[in-house]
């Protein structure tokens, strides 16, 4: 986990790529032609250099107080996330010129040095932001630090009481497991069914009619037994028709099973058990 010096160091990075950026986006909008002569065998500095000064000094000569790169700059900090105030101070021919000339750089946190050389003339750019900005931020990563583990230790304690309950309730849960056959077990409070290890979740209807088999007498259900699960309450064809259907989805659903479903023709139907495979 980083320290506050870290972040704080992470904050004053972000502060000079956007620092970075505003000079990219500058250069782009104030792009002109420039002519200059070079000579390379002459030359004390490569032409990446003559050109990269060449376009600072035509950007001063056009925006002799920086007010414009200032304010890209303030532009892309608060798309950062950063809306603070800051200040672009540069040094050529021995003189100092800052953006915002009233500003005391003093409380201000340099962090951006660039210098551009061409023989003996030498352009020195700086970037600033408040050094409250900084220090705020810092503080504000101190308390979501705090927050932070606080809430990983309320998330612990939630955690421990959700797993405690829901313990409590698969032993609960346990202790309400109905034997049906040998190794078989049903849930109907959860709708699961287990046997020789194997368990499956049943819902909705097939629950509902799985739960009337194994609480009939010798699991066998007849037709007018499921019909409190539909609204007809009445049983024709077409109700017939869904008691087959769901059974018929039922029957997929246990088929790894060692367990049947056999029709009583024209009546219902009777839960079996396959006791020879039950005995492997």
């Amino acid at each position: 986990m980083c320290s506050g010096h870290n972040y704080e160091q992470a904050i004053l990075k972000n502060a000079k790529i956007c620092f970075e950026e505003a000079l990219q986006e500058e250069k782009k909008n104030s792009m002109t032609q420039v002519y200059i002569s070079y000579d390379a065998s002459k030359a004390t500095c490569t032409l990446d250099e003559v050109l990269t000064w060449a376009t600072m000094a035509m950007s001063i000569k056009k925006d002799s107080c920086r007010q414009g790169l200032d304010s890209i700059y303030h532009a892309k900090l608060t798309q950062a996330g950063y809306p603070v105030q800051t200040a672009i101070s540069y040094t050529w021919n021995g003189r100092t010129t800052v953006s915002k000339p009233n500003l005391d750089l003093s409380h201000m946190y340099p962090v951006g040095n660039k210098v551009y050389s061409m023989k003996h003339d030498t352009i020195r750019l700086q970037a600033y932001v408040p050094i409250a900005f900084v220090h705020t931020q810092k503080y504000k990563f101190s308390i979501g630090l705090g927050l932070l583990v606080g809430s990983i230790l309320l998330g612990f304690g939630i955690w421990w009481m959700t797993r405690k309950k829901r313990n409590m309730d698969e032993a609960a849960s346990f202790s309400q497991r109905v034997l049906i056959g040998k190794n078989c077990y049903w849930d109907s409070r959860r709708g699961i069914f287990c046997c020789a290890g194997e368990s499956v979740i049943l819902a909705g209807m097939q629950e509902k009619f799985f739960d009337q088999l194994v609480k009939s007498p010798d699991y066998v259900a007849m037709y007018q037994d499921f019909l409190v699960f539909y609204p007809e309450q009445e049983l024709t064809k077409a109700t017939i028709d869904k008691i087959q259907h769901t059974m018929q989805t039922l029957k997929k659903n246990l088929k790894a099973f060692p367990v049947v479903i056999e029709p009583i023709r024209g009546k219902g139907y009777q839960l079996c058990f396959k006791v020879e495979e039950m005995a492997e």
